[in-house]
């Protein structure tokens, strides 16, 4: 029965560790496990492939496993209220996400790689310590503002960023 589900949901259940059975429901296409005390997502996660929809905001998150990449027809992620410090690489990788909510982190500036997510149109990422990249003002005025931001000043801004992130090294 489990394998044919397609929409899950167990947000604000309390479970301090992510449910193993759900990486086995290999049609799921949406899942919502918001508001829980886990703290890691399996690398099993990985088994998902149909997946289009993932919340799982507030639930004490600061990474995500290797395997995320493969969950290749994810549209929308919420990660929203979770301790992420940056957007992980396995997220900037995903060729189909449309929607990334990062609202409530730990992020000290967006990456410019988000410019290369062909479909990302709506980036949330208010309520973080950014203090510069993008400037405060652009973050409030929503995703196209974020988005244009980040296109113009990925040239200069982005290889001046780049250059002096390498010299602490």
């Amino acid at each position: 029965l489990t394998r044919s589900l397609t929409v899950i949901n167990l947000a604000t259940n309390n479970l301090t560790e992510f449910p193993e059975w759900v990486v086995h429901c290999s049609l799921l296409r949406e899942l919502t496990l918001s508001e829980n005390k886990f703290q890691t997502i399996p690398d099993a996660i990985d088994g998902l492939a149909e997946l289009r929809v993932l919340h799982v905001q507030d639930c004490q998150l600061s990474s995500v496993p290797n395997t995320f990449d493969a969950l290749k027809k994810l549209e929308i992620l919420n990660l929203n209220s979770n301790g992420f410090s940056s957007i992980p690489a396995e997220v900037l990788s995903l060729p189909e996400l449309r929607s990334l909510d990062m609202r409530g982190n730990l992020l000290s500036m967006l990456p410019f790689e988000l410019l290369k997510m062909p479909n990302l149109e709506d980036i949330k990422a208010t309520h973080n310590p950014i203090s510069t990249v993008p400037p405060k003002e652009v973050l409030k005025a929503g995703s196209d503002h974020i988005l244009a931001w980040l296109r113009d000043n990925n040239s200069s801004l982005g290889k001046d960023i780049r250059k002096r992130a390498g010299r602490k090294r």
